[in-house]
């Protein structure tokens, strides 16, 4: 019986098992490290995505904000407009500024 349980630890603890628990503690080193790196990637493009959105609404409300100017201007009468174009551009404006802060943190504890 002493025999047997020798030839197992001999078989685990000899030449291919250690190099075979070094292989799987390194494979799961890899496997943790790629998985990391997996979520930064798609955590970037969703910012990537979220700035490109914001950018287009920050384009829109521009230019919705300088027609109401040009209409209370050439009128002279805006009807509530002009204030709903500029509480619209200062709401997307505070949001890129968030995304923005949002962003410089991340980068700021990754270095």
């Amino acid at each position: 019986m002493q025999t047997i349980i020798a030839a197992v630890l001999g078989a685990v603890f000899g030449g291919s098992g250690i190099v075979g628990l070094a292989f799987l503690y390194i494979r799961r080193f890899i496997d943790k490290r790629l998985e990391s790196r997996d979520k930064e990637t798609a955590n970037r493009k969703a910012q990537r995505q979220r700035r490109l959105t914001l950018e287009d609404e920050m384009e829109h409300a521009t230019g919705r904000l300088f027609f109401h100017i040009h209409k209370a201007i050439v009128t002279g009468q805006h009807n509530g407009d002009l204030e709903d174009a500029w509480e619209e551009y200062q709401d997307v404006e505070r949001r890129l500024k968030e995304l923005d802060r949002e962003i410089l943190v991340e980068n700021q504890m990754d270095g």
